[in-house]
């Protein structure tokens, strides 16, 4: 409906562009998450996502035609960088002889990639 329709726009409108491109990329991180065969699992993202957006625009914008192409590409662009993170933690950790490593992110938002890198390395360990 309209009216519908006008109520997603103005939740959506009162983010900024980068809280609206990280809350929005949480939430196709979640719907690849919910795949039979995810590319990446991030338990972090339905609750970030759920917090900012709601579930009424969650449930809109994951029903939304561009929807898959958006969520594909997240998660392949989330694979991609995670699995390069973790190579090189794992390089500085054998070039060091264990020890602490420490991840900083600079402008990420919402993302949540240093949590789920150090949890997939501690699985590994």
């Amino acid at each position: 409906s309209i009216a519908s329709a006008a109520h997603l726009a103005s939740k959506i409108s009162t983010l900024t562009g980068r809280e609206r491109s990280a809350a929005l990329c949480s939430l196709w991180r979640a719907m690849e998450a919910s795949e039979a065969s995810p590319l990446v699992v991030d338990r972090y993202a339905l609750p970030i996502a759920d917090a900012i957006l709601g579930p009424e625009v969650m449930s809109k914008m994951s029903k939304a035609t561009f929807a898959p192409s958006l969520q594909y590409l997240v998660a392949l662009r989330t694979k991609l960088l995670d699995d390069l993170l973790k190579e090189r933690v794992q390089d500085l950790l054998t070039q060091h002889g264990g020890g602490e490593v420490q991840i900083v992110q600079l402008a990420v938002g919402c993302d949540t990639r240093a949590l789920r890198v150090l949890e997939e390395l501690s699985k590994t360990s």
